[in-house]
């Protein structure tokens, strides 16, 4: 099933209904869109020591990608699959620190840049051990302390990133710390597409944001578009108040920016994750549970 969609925005109509309950849509999207795009994989403070190991999963619930952040003896950082290439088990459960990884099921053991170096009883078998025993290397990068992979890349991080970086340069994004008490979670019964679109779209603020809309001037809402991105600046309604003050940018008058990671909906969707970084230094983690449902997550 297709679903077309006109890239002039003064022709585009919204998505025909069907597309938000069509299960091969879902598994479509999943496939060609979520496989081949960079997803968060949060911070990278349980993995900062050589020897650690930090196991995370790629995209809850939709991918379920079990995945292992292995920092070897010499300080690289590699995302290794966390499944025994032998019988499937989960390798690391828990951020730990060792020299090797090892399976629990029958003490397979891996090198830190996923190389299998020994299996109990298979002395003298031939062409033993062979790459295919070795743990899948993912592809894997880093901005500002965050990591992020992808199973099948469509185009390179830094390519996702590029004109993101350089227009927040100024942004501290590598000092924020985590606060976990001001985490929010909810449980949307909605399609993921349509809490995007709700999202990429600013003409709802005066309506349904009444805060937001006394700081932000709506009218100058704007959508410049990176490679892959979406960046969100809007411009401050009031630059003498004082709650722009912590993004204020150097040499430049106040404003407001909004760094948002998030898929916009045209034939070249290259990522899901949303990522806000504004007044309140806030990111936001979306997970999607099934076609019906999706978790957002503040903190």
């Amino acid at each position: 099933m297709r679903y077309p969609i006109d890239a002039d925005i003064a022709s585009a109509s919204t998505l025909e209904g069907r597309f938000y309950s069509d299960p091969e849509a879902y598994a479509a999207c999943t496939e060609r869109v979520f496989t081949r795009t960079w997803q968060w994989l949060g911070t990278l403070d349980d993995i900062s020591v050589s020897g650690s190991l930090a196991p995370r999963d790629l995209l809850p619930d939709c991918l379920d990608e079990p995945l292992l952040l292995a920092r070897d003896a010499g300080g690289t950082l590699r995302c290794l699959s966390n499944v025994c290439t032998h019988r499937g088990n989960i390798l690391v459960t828990a951020p730990c620190h060792t020299s090797q990884i090892r399976c629990g099921y029958h003490s397979r053991r891996f090198d830190l840049d996923g190389r299998m170096v020994f299996m109990p009883e298979f002395m003298g078998v031939k062409e033993f051990p062979s790459r295919s025993d070795d743990l899948p290397q993912i592809p894997f990068g880093e901005w500002q302390g965050h990591g992020f992979a992808a199973l099948d890349p469509a185009a390179p991080l830094e390519a996702f990133i590029g004109d993101i970086t350089s227009r927040l340069a100024w942004l501290p994004v590598a000092d924020f710390e985590p606060r976990p008490e001001r985490r929010r979670d909810f449980d949307v019964a909605a399609h993921w597409a349509l809490y995007v679109e709700n999202y990429l779209e600013g003409f709802h603020i005066p309506f349904v944001h009444a805060g937001l809309h006394q700081v932000v001037d709506a009218r100058g809402h704007q959508r410049p578009r990176a490679p892959g991105a979406k960046l969100v600046p809007g411009q401050v309604a009031h630059p003498e108040e004082e709650v722009v003050d912590a993004v204020r940018s150097p040499g430049a008058e106040a404003r407001l920016e909004l760094l948002q990671l998030g898929l916009h909906r045209d034939e070249d969707i290259r990522v899901h994750q949303l990522t806000e970084l504004g007044v309140s230094q806030q990111l936001a983690e979306l997970c999607l549970v099934d076609g019906e449902r999706l978790r957002p997550a503040f903190r």
